[in-house]
């Protein structure tokens, strides 16, 4: 059984952090990512999805250098399975900006 939950909230820095990691035992579907520039300047953003904890590179990219302009949201349904031991992270291009909202849905397994 599938049960709602919120992943992540917050505004990453401009190094690569750890958003969430999958509990052993737990699957998760990421359903929305929500990204809300909170500054009058323009920023980017990258997120990763990295499968059994993979480093943080290129191949496991979801999110490039993204642009969210001034005082934008950004609303991005998507469908993103990750099995125990799997991490989102990312990083912005200035710290305290963007505020990151993952949801998704957990189950056991």
């Amino acid at each position: 059984m599938w049960t709602p939950i919120e992943i992540y909230q917050g505004q990453p820095g401009t190094a690569e952090t750890t958003f969430a990691t999958v509990p052993s035992g737990k699957q998760w579907v990421i359903k929305e990512i929500i990204l809300c520039n909170t500054t009058t300047t323009d920023r980017t953003i990258t997120i990763h999805v990295r499968r059994g904890g993979a480093a943080a590179n290129v191949t496991c990219r979801i999110a490039s250098s993204l642009t969210v302009k001034a005082n934008e949201t950004i609303y991005w349904p998507c469908s993103i399975v990750l099995n125990a031991g799997g991490v989102l992270s990312g990083f912005a291009s200035a710290a305290s900006a963007i505020t990151v909202t993952i949801s998704g849905e957990e189950r056991v397994v």
